[in-house]
């Protein structure tokens, strides 16, 4: 791994161990379990591992949510795949 990369991990790597904590610990996790209201969840196939465990975990404990997955997305899909992202909640706006 060259050093530009492991900088930029050294960079973000505090931020991501916040950011799990904060997921796994939120007491906002009680109301999440308790929506009622359908859930859909759309993350990037190329977002950093983390961000997707954060989504998958998610799905895992929101009742009845539903994850998709962009495969060839990462964490700019609302501008890299805005069509996408567009039809898809046009989709679940009309359900």
């Amino acid at each position: 791994m060259d050093e530009s990369l492991r900088a930029q991990i050294r960079r973000s790597a505090r931020k991501i161990v916040l950011d799990f904590e904060v997921t796994f610990t939120d007491p906002a996790m009680q109301a999440l379990r308790a929506l009622k209201c359908p859930v859909r969840l759309i993350s990037g196939g190329r977002s950093r591992i983390p961000t997707q465990r954060i989504a998958s975990f998610l799905a895992q404990q929101i009742p009845g949510a539903t994850l998709d997955i962009v495969d060839d997305a990462n964490h700019l899909l609302p501008m890299t795949h805005a069509d996408l992202l567009r039809a898809c909640l046009l989709r679940q706006l009309a359900d």
